[in-house]
């Protein structure tokens, strides 16, 4: 059983009955329109225009019943004979122009010359809060729009044409239903889109990648609708259109009587996430970036497994269920992740600009994951009392570079946050931030120092000592006899725990009768210091 796929993408209603699918003529006025019936994306025909004289404008007007388009996407069709006809998208090439009842209109320049990759029909897409390039004295009431219209400025020679088809408005695309057996798929998606019929515009594909500019929601919240959503190895790439902030979002929803409500993005090998989707935007520098929200528990099984984030908005998790996980995703130069208590496991969270993730629970499960190059990597916005501590775990956190490894956030009374360091867990306590006063204390940890290949010959009657010390100020750290003995060849080691908060810079040193001295340099980590010395043969020993 494939997806089942909706929208909210609606045609306008002509003043007489008309519609703005363009498979007629009625209500459209223009530039020698022309219905075509042979050059068309959506339904039965398109509408062209057609000049025999050398023009400078190409109209093609809807006239509609009063409509809101308040808060809606408007998507249109449209194809020239030549890019080179229009004029630059600065200059308003192609123009989206809307109008009132009173003949007040906003217009936005859509694209141009310097911009068209091609001549051929290609769905634009305008979110009506954008800021109107050209307007009248009076802004025209976006509640209350009576005219659509689609027009081409630039040089168009006689008998150029332009087409425009399939004008609607809406937000948004819903994948639903499928099986374990059959899931529901971004290929139903693409199904449904590529249908005659529709022809939304929402989603496309080219070479084998998704492109998308409008909303996409998984799941039903319909009662009793059933979801399994799978699909592997694909990418998404959301399009620099002029959208809005805050707008694009890939949605996963559920309702509370359904039976089956799972989605999932790759394959669980083991405990590994594996052939996932890559999540991004055209351009790291677009301002319409997307948002990812999986909040809504009512959805049992959520896997991203083995994905990709690139340049992603908000991303949003569940509340922590074994049957809710994200594993072995990258996170790439995207805004603030919310993870809740979701489990997420062996990720990457790279070059943030802000914050990276925000873990605002003690019962977290963010383990065994890296983060590189953010400029703030974990911001904590819960603390406790000055006598009663929040204490976070950090299980493996690795931290590479970076302004930031850890932000708190939290205020004053409850601003004070103890971290403890777990299997190799390394934030620098130089790149603590404290921004609203508060306090973050890395708890001490022990780790283990250990010298190893010291052997003299009369061991236990003579022990080597060993030593290490501080670079900075040659304090010593450990001065221990090497009198633990290992392997088969009569080799002693010195070892000692020692209580790890920073990284420090050493000296180690040792002695073995019959060899120049040992030194060297390392630096004790949260993972400790492990040196073998390394021995040369003193020319001034006799035996």
């Amino acid at each position: 059983m494939a997806g089942t796929v909706t929208t909210d993408l609606a045609f306008f209603t002509g003043a007489t009955g008309g519609s703005s699918a363009a498979d007629a003529i009625t209500d459209w006025t223009g530039t020698g329109l022309v219905l075509d019936t042979v050059a068309f994306v959506q339904g039965t025909g398109s509408i062209y225009t057609y000049s025999a004289p050398t023009t400078t404008s190409r109209l093609a007007d809807f006239a509609c019943t009063s409509t809101s388009i308040e808060n809606k996407v408007i998507y249109f069709w449209f194809a020239l004979g030549k890019v080179g006809f229009l004029d630059t998208k600065a200059a308003g090439g192609l123009r989206l122009r809307v109008e009132d009842a009173s003949a007040n209109y906003g217009e936005w320049y859509v694209a141009g010359s310097d911009t068209l990759p091609h001549n051929g029909f290609i769905c634009h897409a305008v979110h009506t809060s954008i800021t109107f390039d050209a307007q009248s004295a009076t802004a025209p009431d976006k509640a209350a729009i009576t005219k659509i219209c689609v027009r081409a400025y630039g040089s168009f020679p006689g008998k150029a044409y332009t087409w425009v088809d399939a004008v609607r408005a809406g937000t948004y695309l819903q994948i639903k239903a499928g099986t374990e057996a059959s899931p529901a798929t971004l290929g139903d998606l693409y199904t449904a889109e590529q249908t005659v019929a529709n022809q939304w515009g929402v989603l496309s594909k080219i070479g084998g990648i998704y492109f998308v500019q409008g909303q996409l929601f998984i799941g039903s919240t319909t009662a009793a609708e059933d979801t399994y959503f799978k699909d592997t190895s694909q990418v998404v790439v959301f399009k620099n259109a002029l959208i809005p902030s805050g707008f694009y979002e890939i949605k996963v929803q559920g309702n509370s009587t359904a039976t089956t409500q799972k989605v999932f993005f790759g394959n669980k090998s083991g405990t590994a996430g594996i052939q996932g989707v890559s999540f991004r935007c055209e351009s790291g520098s677009q301002t319409p970036k997307f948002k990812f929200t999986a909040t809504d528990t009512y959805v049992t099984d959520l896997g991203i497994y083995g994905s990709g984030f690139v340049a992603a908005d908000t991303i949003s998790l569940p509340a922590y269920s074994t049957t809710r996980e994200v594993l072995n995703t990258s996170f790439e130069s995207c805004a603030e992740v919310l993870p809740n208590t979701c489990i997420v496991t062996n990720c990457n969270f790279i070059s943030s600009s802000a914050r990276a993730i925000r873990i605002s629970s003690a019962s977290h499960n963010v383990t065994s994951s890296n983060f590189i190059s953010c400029q703030t990597a974990v911001h904590h916005d819960v603390g406790g009392a000055t006598g009663s501590h929040l204490k976070y775990d950090y299980n493996a956190l690795k931290f590479t570079g970076g302004t930031y490894h850890i932000e708190n956030s939290a205020v004053t009374p409850n601003y004070y946050i103890d971290i403890d360091r777990l299997n190799g867990s390394n934030p620098d306590p130089a790149k603590i931030y404290n921004s609203n006063g508060g306090s973050t204390t890395l708890l001490e940890i022990g780790v283990p120092l250990e010298i190893n290949g010291v052997k003299t010959g009369t061991e236990p009657s003579n022990y080597v000592r060993c030593r290490i010390e501080k670079q900075s100020d040659n304090s010593t750290i450990m001065n221990q006899e090497a009198q633990t003995s290992y392997g088969t060849e009569g080799f002693y080691k010195a070892t000692m725990s020692y209580s790890y908060t920073a990284d420090v810079p050493v000296r180690v040193r040792a002695r073995y009768k019959g060899y120049l001295p040992f030194e060297s340099t390392g630096t004790i980590t949260s993972g400790g210091l492990t040196v073998t010395a390394v021995w040369q043969a003193d020319p001034n020993y006799t035996p």
